[in-house]
Formats: structure tokens, C-alpha cells, sequence
């Protein structure tokens, strides 16, 4: 990946690189919208899906995501 030109890419790049696995079910957004790393000090800046806009959406994806991983 080029060098990130904003920060929001700059953001992007580093959750990315810290917790996206592709042999894990899900996009590297549904993946860092699960991040549980509440420490972080970019976790409330994370990327989200478009369809993320609430708790129980959040719930929903981690759910799912959780469920297709079992199934592998």
C-alpha cells in the first residue's frame, strides 16, 4: 500500500494492518468494526461499514461474523 496522503487513510492503514485477517470471515471493515480494543487510541476513530450506524447493528455484524467463522 502507497504511503497514506490523510488521515483518515493514515487511520484506515493502521487498523487495517493491526487486527484484518483474510483467512477470517468477513471485509477488513467488518473485521475492524469488531475490534474490542477499546485501549486503542484510534478505536473510536475506526473505520465502520456504512450499514454499522448503531450498538445493535455492531451486535448484529459481530454475530454474524462470529457464525461464519464457526462454520469454516
Amino acid at each position: 500500500m502507497s504511503e497514506p496522503k490523510t488521515r483518515s487513510e493514515a487511520i484506515n492503514a493502521k487498523c487495517r494492518d493491526c487486527i484484518y485477517d483474510p483467512m477470517s470471515s468477513g471485509t477488513w471493515r467488518e473485521q475492524v468494526a469488531c475490534c474490542i480494543s477499546a485501549n486503542c487510541a484510534l478505536h473510536a476513530f475506526r473505520p465502520m461499514p456504512r450499514n454499522v450506524t448503531d450498538a445493535a447493528s455492531l451486535a448484529k455484524l459481530r454475530a454474524t461474523i462470529e457464525q461464519r467463522n464457526r462454520n469454516r
